[in-house]
C-alpha cells in the first residue's frame, strides 16, 4: 500500500513537471525519494528529480546530474542531454551545443548548431541520422548567393554610399553619400579661396571620418544583410522541420 502511494505520488510529481510546475515537481520528488524505501531511489527517478531542479535552480540540477555521472558514467548522454536540454530551452545555443556532443542526440545538436549559425556543421550532425531532406535544405541554401562584404567595402571605397547601396541599407547609402558629397564641397570651397588650415581641418574631421565610415558601414551592412537573411531561413526551417519534433 505504501509503494502504491509512493509511485502515486511519483506520478503526481511528473504530472506537475509536464505541466511547467518545475518549483513543485522539485518539492515532490525530493518528498518522496527521502520518504520512500531505498529501492525506489533509482537512478531514473534521481534523473527525474535532477530535471526538475535544473529548471528552478540551474547550477543545482547540473552539479545533481555530474554527480550522477561520476557515480554511473552510463547515464552520461541521458544526463547530458537534460543538461542540453535545458539550454535549448533558455536559447543558450552555446552551451546546448557543447552538452550535445556528448549526449548522442544528433537531431537536437544539429538544431543547436543551425541557431549557431554554423550550417556546415549542422549539415555534418544531421547525416548521421539520414534526414536528407533537410540536408538538401541546407545544401540549396549554402549555395545562394550572399552579400559581399569585400565588394560593400570595395564599392564605398569608389564611391561612398555604394557598397551600403549594394548590401541593400538604402537609406544609409543616402546619408553617407550625401554627408561625403558635403565634406567633399567644404574641402573644395576651403582649398578654392585658399583656406589651407579650413581644408586640414575639413580632411582631419570630415572627410576621413564620413569616408572610412561609408566603408565600415558598407561591411556591416552586408553583414547584417546576409544574417537577416540566414535568420529568415532559419525561421523558415523551424516551422518546416522541426514543428513536429520534440527539441526542447
Amino acid at each position: 500500500m505504501i509503494v502504491l502511494l509512493i509511485i502515486g505520488q511519483f506520478e503526481l510529481a511528473d504530472s506537475l513537471y509536464s505541466r511547467g510546475y518545475y518549483d513543485l515537481a522539485t518539492v515532490e520528488y525530493q518528498r518522496v525519494l527521502a520518504i520512500g524505501p531505498e529501492s525506489l531511489a533509482t537512478t531514473q527517478r534521481r534523473l527525474e528529480l535532477a530535471r526538475a531542479m535544473i529548471r528552478v535552480r540551474p547550477g543545482s540540477g547540473i552539479a545533481a546530474l555530474t554527480r550522477l555521472v561520476d557515480e554511473e558514467p552510463g547515464i552520461k548522454p541521458r544526463a547530458h542531454a537534460i543538461i542540453a536540454d535545458y539550454f535549448l530551452s533558455v536559447g543558450d545555443y552555446p552551451a546546448a551545443a557543447s552538452w550535445l556532443e556528448t549526449a548522442g542526440d544528433p537531431d537536437r545538436l544539429g538544431y543547436a548548431l543551425l541557431h549557431l549559425h554554423r550550417p556546415d556543421l549542422a549539415r555534418a550532425a544531421f547525416e548521421t541520422t539520414d534526414d536528407q531532406t533537410l540536408i538538401t535544405e541546407i545544401d540549396r541554401f549554402q549555395e545562394e548567393p550572399r552579400r559581399s562584404e569585400v565588394k560593400a567595402m570595395v564599392f564605398s571605397l569608389v564611391c561612398p554610399g555604394a557598397g551600403e547601396m549594394y548590401a541593400g541599407n538604402i537609406r544609409l547609402a543616402a546619408t553617407d553619400f550625401l554627408l561625403n558629397a558635403g565634406s567633399w564641397y567644404l574641402l573644395y570651397n576651403a582649398l578654392h579661396h585658399k583656406k589651407y588650415v579650413d581644408a586640414g581641418l575639413v580632411i582631419s574631421f570630415l572627410v576621413n571620418r564620413f569616408y572610412f565610415g561609408s566603408i565600415h558601414n558598407a561591411r556591416r551592412s552586408a553583414a547584417q544583410a546576409n544574417e537577416k537573411k540566414y535568420d529568415r531561413w532559419l525561421t523558415a526551417v523551424e516551422r518546416e522541420y522541426f514543428k513536429d519534433r520534440k527539441i526542447e
